[in-house]
């Protein structure tokens, strides 16, 4: 091994290491890798004491290495069935190849396949032996993660501040910050950053999360090179390139870019299948489309088996779409929504597993639903079959069950508290659902000001819309409508401020966005009126 001096390509010095047969080749490697880290300038002290045999952290046969490693470049790219195949051809070469078991685990966790991913979790931690330091540290933090424990943030945390060159660890307290805390800022941005480094051999994923997380705070050109970065190194995997020029309304060369993705039809990852589902009627929902999105959806719950993970989420995301809606179909589809709501909480009772939070979801977003369009007594029936305090703050199901007592309480007329609870939630991890909860409130209690702030904060946070993470993605559809009808809601907020032209300005929009809006005859009433009060206000 030789270390040479970039700038002038000269060598500095060279290792060297011997040994007989390919028995060797391993402590050959590490001999080499303890004297460089010296070289280097680690302390001696550090790299005895955590220092392993790479054959006892890896393993001793070469036929096993050679297929983890072949699943590692399938991994990198988003190939994640096939990255799993070659790990568990690895684990029959070396069924203690804890390293092996870990990387599916990982898989199986950002796939939704929690309960599938504890159990394997649990087996490499058996023969933690045979995993590194840092590997073992990672595997307790994603098991205390899928568990949902109240101190898995200062665990990940802890994890990147301990080993800052550990690119799994950094990588994961990114992901974790995004998909289970809801933070996009920062912070999760120089996470992702620092994990996309060119010396991480899977730094596409990490760049692919630096998108999503730029998307989410509206940088979308920032998002569209960290996309394209990750997809020129081999990353398979496109929809949120894709609902990053979507949100810049640039919708033909989103569905473009989509179809560069994987067929998620023949994955067995649920998150990029539902991530897909979700994307395709969102950007339809974007153009107005509502009717057409929400036949999509119910398309792809008949395609969905009995028994699958993704089985109900499509038709949750159908019902939660109701703003071009007759009253007869709102009236249906609020029927509809107790029967999925019934069918949720027997589903529920009968499981005790990590799968449980996924269910608590959505009966939440179905309680949600129902109490919004006028069942309070369905939905507060549902809330009260949860128990309370199950979940630690930072949670999603935390969040939403904050914003059904909320909505409840709005419906009751209490608005005040529902305004309380709502705003006590402000700190930027916040759902999108908030803030139309909010203005919902604001509205109800005639604090228009404030609800055509609300109006304008939905408006102006499209990326975000589409960058949150929900379980399932169940929220996308309906964040991206919200985010369309915040300039008509805007609108009507203004008049009652006595604001035509503010009205004018957001009604144009609206219409700009949404040309088709006019033909459904529940929103045609709704605009003629805007047009008409406008008038009526700017007459003399």
């Amino acid at each position: 091994a030789e270390v040479i001096d970039p700038q002038t390509q000269t060598t500095v010095y060279s290792e060297t290491a011997d040994g007989i047969g390919k028995e060797s080749i391993l402590p050959s490697l590490d001999t080499i890798n303890n004297r460089l880290r010296v070289r280097l300038g680690e302390a001696l002290a550090t790299v005895s004491s955590e220092s392993m045999p790479l054959e006892k952290v890896a393993t001793s046969n070469l036929d096993a290495l050679r297929a983890f490693s072949l699943g590692n470049q399938n991994y990198t790219r988003g190939k994640f069935k096939e990255a799993v195949a070659l790990y568990r051809q690895a684990l029959e070469m070396d069924p203690a190849f804890a390293a092996a078991s870990l990387r599916i685990a990982t898989i199986f966790a950002s796939s939704g396949q929690v309960d599938e991913a504890e159990v394997i979790l649990q087996s490499a931690l058996k023969n933690s032996e045979r995993l590194s330091t840092r590997d073992a540290l990672y595997a307790d933090v994603l098991l205390a993660t899928l568990g949902s424990k109240a101190d898995v943030r200062e665990k990940w945390t802890a994890l990147a501040e301990t080993y800052p060159d550990y690119f799994a660890g950094t990588a994961g307290c990114a992901y974790f910050n995004w998909r289970y805390v809801n933070r996009i800022d920062p912070f999760v941005v120089s996470l992702a950053e620092s994990a996309s480094s060119q010396q991480n051999p899977s730094r596409q994923a990490s760049l692919h999360l630096l998108g999503i997380v730029l998307l989410g705070m509206e940088r979308d050109d920032e998002a569209l090179g960290a996309f394209s970065n990750a997809e020129a190194g081999g990353l398979v995997r496109t929809e949120y390139h894709a609902a990053t020029l979507a949100a810049q309304r640039k919708f033909e060369q989103a569905i473009n870019t989509l179809s560069r993705s994987a067929d998620a039809s023949a994955t067995e990852n649920a998150v990029v299948r539902s991530t897909r589902g979700a994307f395709e009627s969102a950007f339809l929902i974007d153009q107005g489309k509502v009717l057409e999105a929400t036949r999509g959806l119910m398309a792809d719950e008949e395609r969905i088996a009995a028994g699958h993970p993704l089985s109900g989420a499509f038709n949750i995301e159908a019902l939660s779409l109701v703003s071009v809606a007759s009253a007869e179909d709102a009236k249906q589809q609020l029927a509809e929504i107790g029967k999925a709501l019934k069918a949720v909480i027997l589903e529920r009772k009968n499981t005790a597993t990590v799968k449980s939070e996924s269910l608590d979801s959505r009966i939440l977003i179905l309680a949600y639903l129902a109490a919004n369009r006028g069942d309070a007594t369905g939905a507060q029936s549902a809330m009260a079959s949860l128990s309370k305090g199950s979940y630690p703050a930072y949670a999603s199901s935390y969040k939403l069950r904050a914003i059904l007592a909320a909505e409840l309480d709005r419906v009751a007329g209490y608005y005040a508290s529902a305004v309380s609870q709502l705003r006590a939630q402000i700190d930027g991890t916040e759902l999108f659902l908030t803030h139309v909860a909010l203005m919902d409130a604001y509205d109800s209690a005639g604090n228009h000001e404030d609800a055509l702030a609300e109006a304008r904060w939905l408006s102006e946070h499209r990326g975000r819309a589409y960058a949150e993470y929900s379980n399932d993605n169940m929220l996308t559809p309906l964040n991206v409508e919200q985010a369309n009808l915040a300039y008509l809601r805007g609108a009507e907020q203004a008049l009652l401020l006595k604001e035509p032209k503010v009205a004018q300005s957001l009604i144009g929009k609206f219409l700009g966005a949404w040309p088709l809006a006019s033909e459904y005859p529940s929103m045609q009433i709704r605009i003629a009126r805007i047009k008409s009060a406008i008038e009526n206000q700017e007459s003399p």
